[in-house]
């Protein structure tokens, strides 16, 4: 016979967490999304205006994305201790540094100079959102997977409207009276509201980390043929397709669309903030959406949605510079943002469902596939530059060919539906 206090025991650690419960320990991917949001929108427009080159905005800012290679070791020591806290704050510190260094890499001379702060952000901001993910997947049971994924994708994008909307208020001051000034130069004061922002949600996060709610016990001894095992499972190799599309066709266009927008649309800075607003705020609202449509009809139905309008959005930017129509873009962005929520909430939640089946490795899995994502995500801004450079920027063709990685990402997860339905049988 079970006791009453075994019975309440179960009871709570059954009972299904809330988003809003779970938002607070994610409340750091928010300060992330809003720092994305100045690094890949305004801080490239800032260095379109101060005589950057396209292909060397791309390559310089986005290639940096490798160093989050890093997020394996400490991915490693969190499964070893069954613990993440300790390991969060490795990686809060880098990200801060990171940050606060950015205003000091700005002028045309010190141009690669910039792999430096961004280095550090990318390092410290990988280490944080491996040791989120599995964290929060740690101290929840199946039943929560969607809620979490909702949670992980309603901070983030958050993030990126935050830093939309409140970014294109400080942009559009740019060069005149009403900019803030914290040390004579524009882009300081836009770091040192980052860089709070950033500290804030960052702090939260620290302090609902509590290794002692962790449900499942990762502590194990490394044994490389079970990882091995774990990472070309039938189900583990989709889902590392799948992310090796799926960034390609979203990010190609991060560090582009704004110079874009400026050399060939002659946007001014009030307009680059409007584009950005649109986009993310977008994507924040239709994240949610996208997370209904997965629990009501099913996964895949979102998937396929957010996939179709988002393409659609991506080659009408393209078809806007070729006819050179402002209108055109705000539209195509819209779809673009629309698409991308629709998507978001429910390639996470694949994610998750896939590292869960090898609890043994959970860190370690999710970190293979946050790998997967930063290869990929250096490739996007790579080969976008490799296009602009060869086609003396020839940015319709980037759109393009990002719209082509878009829809080929599909596959895998289709792939992977059969193989769940299979085993469901």
């Amino acid at each position: 016979m079970v006791s009453s206090d075994t019975s309440q025991s179960l009871s709570v650690n059954q009972e299904k967490k809330s988003v809003m419960s779970l938002i607070p320990i994610s409340l750091a991917k928010t300060g992330i999304g809003v720092t994305i949001v100045a690094f890949s929108s305004f801080l490239n427009a800032e260095l379109t205006f101060r005589g950057w080159t396209p292909s060397i905005i791309s390559l310089t800012i986005g290639s940096t994305a490798i160093f989050e290679l890093i997020r394996f070791g400490f991915a490693r020591l969190s499964d070893k201790n069954n613990r993440s806290r300790r390991y969060y704050v490795v990686g809060f510190i880098l990200a801060l540094l990171g940050i606060s260094l950015i205003p000091l890499f700005l002028e045309p001379a010190n141009s690669y100079l910039m792999i430096l702060p961004m280095m550090l952000f990318y390092m410290g901001s990988a280490i944080m959102s491996t040791l989120i993910d599995s964290h929060m997947t740690a101290i929840s049971t199946d039943n929560d997977r969607t809620n979490i994924a909702t949670a992980i994708q309603v901070t983030r994008l958050s993030g990126f409207a935050i830093g939309g909307i409140v970014g294109a208020q400080l942009f559009a001051t740019r060069g005149t009276e009403n900019e803030l000034q914290f040390a004579g130069d524009f882009f300081t004061s836009f770091t040192v509201i980052i860089f709070a922002t950033f500290l804030f949600t960052g702090l939260v996060t620290l302090i609902y980390m509590r290794d002692r709610q962790r449900k499942i016990d990762t502590s194990s001894e490394f044994h490389f043929n079970q990882l091995v095992e774990d990472v070309t499972s039938p189900y583990s190799r989709p889902m590392f397709a799948f992310l090796f599309l799926y960034p390609i066709g979203l990010f190609m266009q991060d560090q582009i669309l704004e110079p874009f927008a400026i050399h060939r649309l002659g946007f001014e800075a009030d307009q680059i903030g409007t584009l950005v607003m649109l986009w993310a705020s977008l994507t924040l609202i239709f994240a949610p959406i996208g997370s209904v449509i997965a629990k009501r009809v099913n996964k895949i139905t979102a998937l396929v949605s957010g996939q179709i309008i988002g393409s659609s959005g991506l080659l009408l930017i393209a078809f806007s510079g070729y006819i050179l129509s402002e209108t055109l873009l705000y539209v195509a962005v819209v779809l673009f943002g629309i698409g991308s929520g629709l998507f978001a909430v429910t390639g996470v939640t694949y994610m998750l469902d896939i590292a869960t089946r090898h609890k043994r490795n959970l860190a370690m899995l999710i970190s293979f596939f946050g790998i997967m994502q930063t290869i990929s995500r250096s490739v996007a801004p790579t080969l976008a530059a490799v296009i602009l450079h060869n086609t003396n920027d020839h940015f319709e063709l980037v759109f393009i060919v990002e719209e082509i990685f878009f829809v080929l990402c599909i596959i895998p997860i289709l792939k992977l539906e059969r193989l769940i339905k299979r085993e469901n049988q």
